[in-house]
Parts: C-alpha cells; sequence; structure tokens
C-alpha cells in the first residue's frame, strides 16, 4: 500500500458493500484498481484483485486493530458503534482505536466521513489531514435528498459544496444504508478528481456483495440471505425487507455469531427485530469466545428478551430441526 495511492474502507457497518462500490467504479471509469474486500464480488469476479493502475482499495476492519497495519493516502469512515467487545473494553476505547486509524492518514491525505455518525464526530479534532463530511437529509459537504425507493432501487439528488449543480443517483441496490454507501463514494472518488456525474453513474450499476440482502430464491415464497450480524445492521435490513416486500408476512432465521457480542448487546438484539413477525434462534455459533464466556449465554436467553420487548420467536437448536419446522409452517407469499 506504501507504493499505491491506498484508499481504505472502514466503519463498523457498510465497510464491505462499501469497498465493492468504489473497487467497481473505479473499473468502471477505467482506473482498474487493485482490491481486496471481505466478502464476493460477482461484478468484481470475487473479493480480491490485482490492478494496473496506481489505487489500492481495501476494506479497514477494526477488529484486533488489524486496520493499524495499513497506510492509506485516503479513508472513509461510515459509523462507529460499539462491536467486537471481546476484544475492545468499551465504546470509548473502539472510538480511540478508529482516532488511530485516521492519524495513519499523511498531512496531504484525505479522510470521508459520515456526519449521520456521531460517534465519528469524536474523532475529527485529531484528523492530520482534509476531511470531507456526508450526510442524509442535513446540508455537509456532500449531501442527499429527494431519497426514495422504488421497484428494488434507490433514488436520490446528490448535492456538492453548495454549488446550484445536483447530480441525480440511480442505484441498483436498495435501502437508505446504502445511500449512505454510495454518497461516501461518490464522493471519494469525486475527491480523487473524477467527474461526480460519471462517479455517481458507475456506483449506481454496482449490484451488491454476496450476503448481502441476496434474495437466493423467489417462486411462491421469497428467500433473503443477509450477513447482518449485528444489531444495527439487523433493524436496519428488516425494515429495508419491509419496505421493499410491501409487508408480506417475514419469518427471520438468525443465528448469533458469538456469545460475547450476544452477551454485550443483548437489549440491542432483542429491539432490533421489530419489523420481524417470527424470529427463529438456533444455538449461538461459538467462535473467539472461552468456554466461560459460553456458559454465560444461551440463544434461549436471546428469545426470552426478543418476547419481553414485544416479539414473536422460538428457540429450535439445529437447522435440520429449523428445516423441517419452516417446511410445515411457511405460506404462499411469505419472505424467509
Amino acid at each position: 500500500m506504501r507504493d499505491k495511492t491506498g484508499v481504505c474502507i472502514a466503519g463498523t457497518h457498510g465497510k464491505t458493500t462499501t469497498t465493492g462500490m468504489v473497487a467497481f467504479a473505479l473499473r468502471e471509469l477505467a482506473a482498474d484498481p487493485s482490491f481486496v474486500i471481505g466478502g464476493e464480488v460477482p461484478q468484481l469476479g470475487g473479493g480480491s484483485g490485482a490492478g494496473k493502475s496506481e489505487y489500492l482499495v481495501a476494506e479497514a476492519c477494526e477488529y484486533d486493530r488489524s486496520f493499524l497495519n495499513l497506510f492509506p493516502k485516503c479513508a472513509v469512515i461510515n459509523n462507529i458503534e460499539e462491536d467486537h467487545l471481546d476484544y475492545y473494553k468499551d465504546l470509548d476505547e473502539i472510538i480511540g482505536a478508529f482516532r488511530d486509524f485516521a492519524l495513519r492518514l499523511p498531512a496531504d491525505g484525505l479522510l470521508i466521513y459520515s456526519a449521520n455518525s456521531a460517534n465519528t464526530a469524536r474523532i475529527l479534532s485529531d484528523v492530520p489531514c482534509r476531511t470531507v463530511s456526508c450526510a442524509l437529509e442535513r446540508e455537509a459537504d456532500y449531501w442527499a435528498d429527494d431519497i426514495r425507493f422504488e421497484n428494488g432501487k434507490s433514488y436520490y439528488t446528490l448535492h456538492h459544496d453548495g454549488k446550484p449543480e445536483t447530480v441525480s443517483v440511480a442505484l441498483d441496490t436498495f435501502g437508505r444504508h446504502n445511500v449512505i454507501n454510495s454518497l461516501v463514494a461518490i464522493a471519494l472518488l469525486t475527491e480523487l478528481g473524477f467527474d461526480p456525474a460519471k462517479a455517481a453513474e458507475a456506483v449506481g450499476n454496482f449490484r451488491g456483495v454476496d450476503r448481502r440482502f441476496d434474495i437466493v430464491y423467489d417462486k411462491d415464497i421469497t428467500i433473503v440471505d443477509d450477513y447482518a450480524h449485528h444489531p444495527t445492521e439487523i433493524r436496519t435490513v428488516l425494515k429495508s425487507s419491509k419496505a421493499y416486500f410491501d409487508g408480506r408476512r417475514m419469518v427471520v432465521v438468525f443465528q448469533p455469531h458469538q456469545h460475547s457480542r450476544t452477551r454485550f448487546l443483548m437489549r440491542d438484539f432483542a429491539a432490533s427485530f421489530q419489523f420481524a413477525d417470527l424470529v427463529i434462534v438456533p444455538d449461538i455459533y461459538f467462535v473467539r469466545d472461552s468456554e466461560q464466556e459460553r456458559a454465560m449465554v444461551h440463544a434461549k436467553d436471546l428469545v426470552r428478551a426478543i418476547i419481553k420487548n414485544g416479539g414473536n420467536a422460538v428457540y429450535i437448536p439445529s437447522f435440520t430441526e429449523i428445516e423441517q419446522f419452516l417446511t410445515n409452517n411457511l405460506g404462499a407469499g411469505d419472505v424467509l
């Protein structure tokens, strides 16, 4: 990365999709980047590739502070929230890690950030380089309004630096989370010197990352695969799904990832399923935690918390049993 124009995309949520958007758009704009993405992008032929241009686009993950091993010239921070509390002590320590990441930018570098994220604002005073803000439905260096969703697509008007000229953006991806993902991507590309209208068109043609609102079956019922594993991500994708599927009955199978994450964020998880008609919870996926941590929380605890929060949930231990339950209980028009 030291020998390239390093572009790093960071944030608690949205970094995989945004990295994919930027890499794809650069290729569409004939800039042929190298890229490293934490997900499979069909339009790029996978999650990594070696290009011929100066650009190296990389997803920058905050877990175990691994993003502090990178040397970006430009960076994006989409948002900062509590996560990876098996590694970090608390939110303040997480914010400190993102501050250290931003401090790696050179004086002639660039930081693009979402002004909708209050925690991101806490690191800006220490950033050694130029910063550019992005926001939804409020003024910033780049901001979006007239946001609407139709037929599985997203549309908005892009404003830039108070200029009278605007850009109409049409995305092949759906939801407010993809509006902010695309907004920071277009801002980054524009700051790199690309025409904003052409950048918007390139980003608009991006169709997404595998397992991000991935419709894998769509006949009598619809089956959607999504990687959302944090309460904010779950709430966002379920809210978007409710709108996308026009209020159809929505059954969610959610396997919690990590006992520690489930325990630390239990209250937020319980509130994140408000748009689901039924939540099925199997045993928690055991990874990175100690046996002691494993003994401190059970999937049944999450089911009880969801029900206490006004939701409808059931614990079914194994996927074999879940498959049988779904076979007997899903009906025409349901969304899984």
